[in-house]
Parts: C-alpha cells; sequence; structure tokens
C-alpha cells in the first residue's frame, strides 16, 4: 500500500498525514489536502452560502412556493396528498 497519495484539486502527490479523515470513503481520507481543504474553506467564508442565503431571505413565502409546486407535481402524476398533508 502506498504512503501518500494525489490531491484530486492541486494534483500534488502528498504524505496520508496531508489529508483530512472521511470515514465514508474507501481509503479512509478526503479527495483533496489539508492545504486545499483551508483554501476551499476560506473562499466559502469570504463568498457566503448564496443559495442557503437567497433561500433563507424569502422566508415563510419561499417555503410556499416550493410547497406549492410540489403539490402541482404530485397532482399531475395522480398522487394522492390528502393523506400525507397536515390539515
Amino acid at each position: 500500500m502506498s504512503k501518500s497519495k494525489v490531491c484530486n484539486t492541486c494534483g500534488k502527490r502528498k504524505s496520508l498525514s496531508n489529508y483530512n479523515v472521511n470515514t465514508c470513503a474507501i481509503d479512509g481520507l478526503r479527495t483533496y489536502c489539508r492545504t486545499c481543504a483551508t483554501l476551499k474553506m476560506r473562499n466559502y467564508r469570504k463568498t457566503g452560502n448564496t443559495t442557503n442565503n437567497e433561500f433563507k431571505s424569502k422566508g415563510k413565502k419561499g417555503l410556499d412556493t416550493v410547497f406549492a409546486q410540489l403539490k402541482d407535481a404530485y397532482k399531475k402524476y395522480g398522487y394522492d396528498l390528502s393523506k400525507r398533508l397536515r390539515k
């Protein structure tokens, strides 16, 4: 077994100690190195999660719109929502 791995982000071969743990992965490590993980997190913190912020700014009106679209889609395909919806 090799003692190094290639980072999917920067493409450099680094030792396994340069990778964070990911228990879901086959080898138990993330696909990108700690340096790239730090850069990704810095960028995320600067720019923020714009999709999540847009959804939060819409508030309850945004949820109502989503639920209305779901109801329409379910009706289109003949799914009975009467048992599932709160009254």
